[in-house]
């Protein structure tokens, strides 16, 4: 069967009517139409802001400079210096209102003076006792052996006073025992052994400390042995006998007292400076440092 020219037109027709009712069958299944829809916008939150906010004021601060500390070429070998640790963020910004602690004891730690920026620290460096103490850091026992002999009688307040100002600044998880000597047995704080920095200790040395006075020669011996013999962390020797006072048997008793070196020994010259050598000798052999005090350094 054959078809006509215009036959072939009809069939083409019919076939694209019935190609188009399918597509469109088929888009309504997909896409059905709803009379009741409507488009709806999502809602939005509004805020208002009420108030203002309050300014704070800041004021800068200096970053931390290294101390000077200005000595006599003897004694330049010999002298604590303390470098600031580099400031934290909150450190270089902080409320103007807040201000440096003062310690203004024997003449030392005020805003000027050659002690001033290690006593300033306080504990955050170490225990401070005649401005040693600086390289000190994580000391949490500590002894003081200090000098009650004849020879201490204008200066003996002085070194109490200086007693009482670093054992009054230690920490509550530090802990002390102090020690005088003379040529007789030594004055041991009571109780004879390491107690906490907390209040209650601290008033109860107080008053035993203003009970001290003065004994006769000067025998170190015995004190430095029973305070090796305890074991802490550092040492403060103060005394201010000359160098006869020293031999080099004591020397050699120290070294087997403190074998190991597990305490660091830091001395102090009281106003004599013959004695000094020795001095320097065992705080150098045993970790610690020396210092000299002389007359001028004390409070008129």
């Amino acid at each position: 069967m054959s078809l006509s020219g215009g036959g072939v037109v009809g069939a083409w027709m019919g076939s694209l009517i019935l190609h188009f009712v399918a597509l469109g069958a088929m888009f309504l299944v997909a896409f059905p139409f709803s009379p009741n829809r409507v488009d709806q916008e999502l809602p939005v939150a509004n805020a208002q802001l009420v108030g203002e906010i309050d300014a704070v004021p800041l004021a800068p601060i200096d970053l931390p400079r290294a101390s000077t500390i200005r000595t006599t070429p003897a004694e330049s070998r010999h002298v604590t210096r303390t470098v600031s640790p580099e400031p934290s963020v909150a450190q270089l910004i902080r409320p103007a209102a807040m201000k440096a602690p003062d310690f203004s004891v024997l003449g030392i730690g005020g805003d000027s003076g050659p002690w001033s920026a290690t006593v300033a620290s306080g504990g955050e460096l170490g225990p401070d006792f005649f401005g040693l103490g600086g390289s000190a850091r994580g000391a949490r026992t500590i002894v003081y052996v200090a000098d009650h002999s004849r020879s201490m009688l204008a200066t003996l307040p002085y070194v109490k006073q200086e007693l009482w100002r670093s054992v009054s600044a230690l920490k509550r998880s530090q802990k002390f025992h102090v020690i005088f000597f003379s040529s007789r047995m030594p004055t041991e704080f009571t109780p004879r052994r390491f107690v906490n920095a907390i209040g209650d200790y601290k008033k109860q040395f107080k008053v035993w400390l203003e009970g001290i006075a003065l004994g006769t020669g000067t025998e170190p011996d015995a004190a430095l042995h029973r305070a090796l013999s305890m074991k802490p962390d550092v040492l403060y020797f103060l005394t201010d006998a000359d160098g006869s006072s020293f031999s080099e048997a004591l020397r050699q008793k120290l070294d087997r007292w403190n074998k190991g070196r597990r305490t660091r020994i830091f001395t102090v010259a009281y106003v004599n400076r013959s004695g000094l050598r020795f001095l320097e000798t065992v705080a150098r052999e045993h970790g610690g440092e020396c210092r000299y005090v002389s007359d001028d350094e004390l409070p008129n």
